[in-house]
């Protein structure tokens, strides 16, 4: 179940990632939607 929910946050951050440099968006803000997603990723899977 871990493994299922860090893999859905790895894509999704992915995504994000890809999609964030075709619509150009700030550096910064992909930086962000990062630690946002690791900081869920941590948080879920410590509890």
């Amino acid at each position: 179940m871990l493994h299922l929910r860090w893999i859905d946050i790895f894509n999704t951050a992915l995504y994000l990632h890809h999609f964030g440099l075709i619509t150009t968006v700030k550096f910064h803000d992909i930086i962000c939607v990062w630690l946002i997603l690791l900081y869920v990723a941590i948080n879920g899977w410590v509890l």
